[in-house]
């Protein structure tokens, strides 16, 4: 049920079906975050992802992050931080990226780590590609559940996660306690992928 406004109420809007609605700021420029967090708030959203750059401007000031949590009533539900994870000299960098994204979500009592992975090869990726991706984000999950907070890895065309056989594979071969999968909707439907049963297959 909605309040009566042309757009549903943030309370209605969260007792939908139990899911918590939020607006992705991804791609939105790093300078209009702010502008972007104040207009999804207007529109009554009760949550938003962020980019990965707002943890470079605000992981020194914490209480100035809040307070516009606090000022718009707003949760960060999560933070998409793209990586690499498939070349193996990288791979203690890339997890060291993602899990300081990890500890700042968990300081502002943020719940959930959006990752991409690295390309897809034209010629196909490689056995070490997968075995350095599983191993990183093995790592990378067990170490953010110590942080409270769940890895979930998103397909992306152009990315070595991108049809339903590399999405079925990276859940079968990653630790179902701490790797979860992400779905982005839009970009299933542009690869022809049915995202019902797809999320069904995965949903817990």
């Amino acid at each position: 049920e909605s309040c009566g406004k042309c757009i549903p109420c943030r309370e209605g809007i969260k007792q939908m079906h139990e899911i918590l609605m939020g607006f992705s700021l991804t791609y939105w420029p790093d300078d209009a975050v702010i502008e972007g967090i104040e207009e999804i708030a207007a529109a009554n959203f009760p949550g938003f992802e962020a980019p990965p750059s707002i943890v470079a401007r605000y992981e020194e000031r914490l209480d100035v992050f809040r307070e516009i949590l606090e000022r718009t009533d707003l949760e960060l539900v999560a933070i998409y931080n793209p990586g690499n994870f498939l070349i193996e000299d990288r791979l203690e960098e890339d997890v060291e990226i993602a899990m300081n994204t990890a500890r700042f979500l968990h300081r502002v009592g943020a719940q959930f780590l959006v990752v991409s992975c690295g390309p897809r090869r034209p010629e196909g990726n490689t056995k070490e590609d997968w075995t350095n991706l599983l191993k990183a984000l093995d790592e990378l999950g067990n170490r953010c559940l110590d942080s409270a907070i769940q890895l979930c890895v998103m397909q992306h065309h152009g990315t070595i996660i991108e049809t339903r056989e590399d999405i079925d594979r990276l859940m079968d071969e990653t630790p179902e306690h701490c790797v979860f999968f992400c779905p982005d909707l839009g970009e299933l439907r542009s690869m022809m992928i049915d995202p019902v049963p797809l999320v069904a297959d995965y949903f817990d």
